[in-house]
């Protein structure tokens, strides 16, 4: 499953056989993506662990409760898109992602979050999509409201960062 997102950059589900890349990404990304991947980073310490965790995933994702995307550069998976926390009932998800740090600043997630958002709006039939973000993450408020996104809300407190420290996380919204 593919969706395009132009601009040489590519968004497709991750396959089982990308597990080598994925562990890379996260790897090189590791202390960066620490406070607000714990889950992912904590599974995800060797390549072996990192082909176990797609491979969960990719289970999620027949079930329908989960869609892990990468994000690819002429064949090189530079970030990561999921569509996740789906309520069917709304139906509603939330949309969560990062990209390689050297990639930072470059226009390139906020590409990938616009394909992503036609993809669920389209494919997915999703009628809400939301964003939990940090309210100190000012590259990633920018590129949701650059979306479409408004402030729903601030969640005090919401979030506890690997050093233990809580914080409040901005929640955006988009309708479809």
């Amino acid at each position: 499953m593919k969706i395009a997102s132009g601009n040489k950059i590519a968004i497709a589900i991750l396959q089982i056989d990308e597990y080598k890349q994925f562990y890379s990404l996260i790897n090189a990304n590791r202390d960066r993506l620490a406070d607000f991947f714990p889950v992912t980073v904590g599974l995800v310490k060797t390549e072996i662990e990192a082909k176990n965790y797609l491979r969960d995933l990719l289970k999620r994702m027949e079930l329908q409760e989960f869609y892990p995307f990468g994000i690819y550069r002429a064949e090189e998976l530079i970030g990561y898109i999921a569509v996740k926390n789906i309520d069917w009932r709304i139906p509603k998800a939330e949309l969560g992602y990062y990209i390689d740090g050297s990639q930072e600043g470059k226009g390139i997630m906020s590409g990938v979050l616009k394909a992503t958002i036609k993809y669920c709006f389209q494919e997915l039939r999703i009628r809400k999509l939301f964003l939990r973000i940090s309210g100190e993450n000012h590259a990633s408020i920018r590129v949701a409201e650059k979306n479409g996104f408004a402030l729903e809300g601030n969640l005090r407190d919401e979030f506890r960062l690997e050093s233990g420290r809580l914080i409040d996380v901005q929640y955006y919204g988009l309708l479809k």
